[in-house]
């Protein structure tokens, strides 16, 4: 009955007509048919991966495997869960407009993800489906760690002057997130820390997702140069 299912519905009538003056010689029936969508014409397959964020990038990255046992869910109530790879399908998951498309919405089941994973990428996406093409979504998680140091000077630590500056334990925080391999963590800063954390952002912003500091000591008005002064 064509491609398109713009009425999947029809409710066809038949009759029994005379040869010449076409008038009815029977009843008419009525019969209710459902027409189904074309899978390859009509509907939008979707398709993806749950995967570990090792880096918490948002991109599945080489050696960051899938996650298994994670629910999807579209706004109609279909569910799919991962298989042992992190990989999900959903068949026909929507009938778009064959005009213009359709946006669609899929959302991850956090409360289904592994134990201490959080997500890293938005839980909730939109994309625009196309009659006949499938649609790939991907979803992020991974644990969080929380990682307590002691700035150089403290503890058993050497003391030297050099060391204790500011601007030298920011530096001291970026070569340590790079060793360690913490990605672009959430960094927090209290007490003398602050300055550390001020200066870490200044110099490699790109090694941190978020700043939250307070309770340093300093001079007012802040005496401040180079690429610090240009984010006070």
């Amino acid at each position: 009955m064509g491609p398109r299912v713009t009425n999947p519905v029809k409710y066809p009538t038949a009759f029994a007509p005379a040869r010449r003056s076409c008038s009815a010689l029977s009843g008419e029936v009525t019969a209710t048919v459902q027409v189904a969508p074309d899978p390859t014409f009509d509907c939008t397959d979707v398709y993806g991966k749950v995967f570990n964020d090792l880096n918490r990038n948002g991109v599945q990255d080489e050696g960051e495997p899938g996650l298994a046992g994670v629910r999807v869910v579209t706004p109609q109530g279909l569910v799919a869960k991962t298989d042992q790879y992190g990989r999900y399908h959903i068949t026909c998951a929507i009938i778009p407009d064959e005009n213009r498309g359709s946006n669609f919405v899929l959302k991850l089941d956090d409360r289904s993800l592994p134990s201490g994973f959080r997500m890293s990428t938005e839980p909730v996406q939109i994309e625009r489906a196309t009659s006949g093409k499938a649609l790939r979504i991907n979803f992020g998680a991974s644990i969080y760690r929380v990682v307590a140091i002691d700035l150089p000077g403290f503890g058993h630590s050497d003391g030297r002057p050099e060391l204790i500056a500011p601007d030298s334990s920011g530096a001291f925080l970026a070569r340590l997130i790079d060793e360690w391999g913490l990605g672009a963590p959430h960094v927090v800063g209290p007490d003398v820390g602050t300055a550390a954390a001020l200066f870490l952002a200044a110099q490699a912003p790109e090694r941190v997702t978020s700043l939250t500091i307070g309770g340093g000591a300093v001079r007012f008005p802040i005496e401040a140069g180079g690429a610090l002064k240009n984010i006070i």
